[in-house]
């Protein structure tokens, strides 16, 4: 027993305007959920590390050096999860993370700086 082929299969590509008017509107969408991650991946680590900064200096000073690190570490690691998982080539995301990794780690380093010396009071 064969199996049944759908139809629209054996039709060949379509020549409809509309399809083509969908294709281009998948491919917005595509590039606008693309732009999201994007956006995503360069603000999530700095609102991460404002939540923890916040949240472990707001009531005591209970944090140490290794939490103020691995927050630092776990924040930028968030971002990076948003790059890797992007719908790109493998070495293209690679690339992209040798790219945002040191640029993100060097922004929110001194975004953590400011933040304590302008919020808390602290160093500088």
């Amino acid at each position: 027993m064969r199996p049944r082929r759908h139809p629209a299969l054996l039709r060949g590509p379509s020549t409809s305007p509309l399809d083509g008017i969908v294709r281009m509107a998948q491919g917005e969408t595509a590039s606008h959920h693309l732009t999201w991650r994007v956006v995503a991946a360069l603000l999530l680590p700095f609102a991460a590390e404002s939540a923890y900064a916040l949240i472990s200096r707001w009531q005591s000073s209970r944090s140490t050096a290794a939490s103020d690190f691995a927050a630092f570490a776990l924040s930028i690691l968030i971002g990076a999860a948003l790059i890797w998982t992007l719908p790109l080539r493998l070495s293209r995301r690679v690339l992209a993370l040798l790219l945002y990794i040191p640029v993100i780690a060097a922004s929110l380093f001194l975004y953590a700086l400011v933040l304590a010396a302008l919020v808390f009071g602290d160093g500088l």
